[in-house]
């Protein structure tokens, strides 16, 4: 496991910043799971915060693959800023009562 350098954020334990962003140049990645603020009438996943936007993009950016990890909580919800299209996602990984929630998008 690696821990990229940065600014941790303490309301969800984030690492983000341009060093992070930096060192993620270097690298490549074979799986993203990312996640999210929420997933309602949205473009694509979204976050809430502008600080962990750029790592976000950036780990999309260096990935193989990406998938979004959202618990059904997060098919009500909406960050305010779109940190990808649907095209540049791969999968989403839910739990079972999302299956209801997901055929509403």
């Amino acid at each position: 496991m690696f821990l990229t350098p940065g600014k941790k954020r303490e309301k969800n334990q984030s690492i983000v910043g341009h060093w992070s962003e930096e060192y993620l140049d270097k690298v490549q990645v074979d799986v993203c799971v990312l996640g999210t603020s929420g997933l309602l009438n949205s473009d694509g996943p979204t976050c809430h915060s502008y600080q962990e936007l750029g790592v976000k993009k950036k780990m999309i950016e260096k990935s193989d693959y990406v998938f979004v990890v959202a618990d059904s909580s997060k098919f009500q919800e909406k960050g305010l800023y779109t940190v990808c299209s649907w095209e540049e996602i791969d999968g989403i990984i839910t739990d079972h009562a999302s299956q209801q929630k997901c055929m509403k998008i």
